[in-house]
């Protein structure tokens, strides 16, 4: 089962020094296409790429700092420590088992809005970039750029691995860098849906509540080695359980209290 999730917006800064040899084995598949974007950023003056982002003058100067940095390839950080969003915070990674680790590596493909596809351990460096942002080559949005791409990449990877099912985490603006029309012609792509039970029937959780529902189902699939849609239906926490009653064979309702 191979696990999609999303970049957050919120990333660490710290940067750690890497080696040549290990920045190699972990480079970013579409590592030329992110260093071409920040390229074109790293022109801009604050205040356009203010504009251009759509930031506040502190995020704003946060991301001229980090596209000023982009091509210092001596420091950065692995992708699944870098983001520091709801999502990897609730996955929790460094608590991970060295065996679970090695296969949320093999497991989870990561949607980036600037790298497009990251392996959990591929090194990256901080950046700032919405999904609906048009400063990709040609003038495209992220999720335009990216579509046909990250799919190819996707495909490649369902074959290599032998991998039948997907598992979906993404949220729609994600989502929109991939043509999942295209993957679900090689696998199962299940897609869990999350609700709060109430007195008068169901309602969705706020964001933050989904995000770290995500957050905990992917880390219950990476600790359980859970690879079936079958055993995907038997994870219950003490945050949601899977409901029969609802859900599809591609669409999971879980719900929780």
């Amino acid at each position: 089962m191979l696990i999609l999730i999303a970049e957050s917006k919120t990333m660490r800064c710290d940067a750690l020094p890497v080696a040549p040899a290990d920045y190699r084995k972990h480079t970013p598949q579409f590592e030329a296409q992110a260093y071409a974007t920040a390229q074109r950023l790293r022109q801009l003056s604050r205040a356009d790429l203010a504009a251009t982002l759509r930031l506040g003058p502190k995020s704003a100067e946060t991301a001229f700092r980090c596209y000023y940095d982009f091509p210092d390839k001596s420091t950065g950080l692995r992708a699944i420590e870098a983001f520091t969003g709801v999502v990897f915070r609730n996955f929790a990674y460094t608590s991970l088992t060295a065996a679970a680790r090695s296969a949320a590596d093999t497991r989870i493909a990561i949607i980036s809005s600037i790298y497009g596809l990251l392996r959990p351990s591929d090194i990256v460096r901080p950046y700032r970039l919405d999904f609906n942002s048009p400063v990709m080559g040609g003038g495209l949005t992220p999720m335009k750029f990216w579509r046909g791409l990250t799919t190819d990449a996707l495909l490649e990877k369902l074959s290599s691995t032998g991998s039948g099912t997907i598992l979906n985490l993404l949220p729609k603006d994600a989502t929109a860098c991939i043509d999942m029309k295209r993957l679900s012609a090689s696998a199962t792509i299940i897609t869990p849906d999350f609700k709060i039970q109430k007195s008068d029937g169901l309602a969705t959780p706020q964001a933050g509540m989904l995000k770290a529902w995500r957050g905990q189902l992917l880390r219950e699939v990476i600790t359980g080695d859970i690879s079936s849609p079958a055993a995907l239906k038997e994870i219950e926490t003490d945050s949601f359980v899977y409901a029969p009653e609802g859900s599809s064979p591609t669409n999971f309702l879980f719900i929780g209290a």
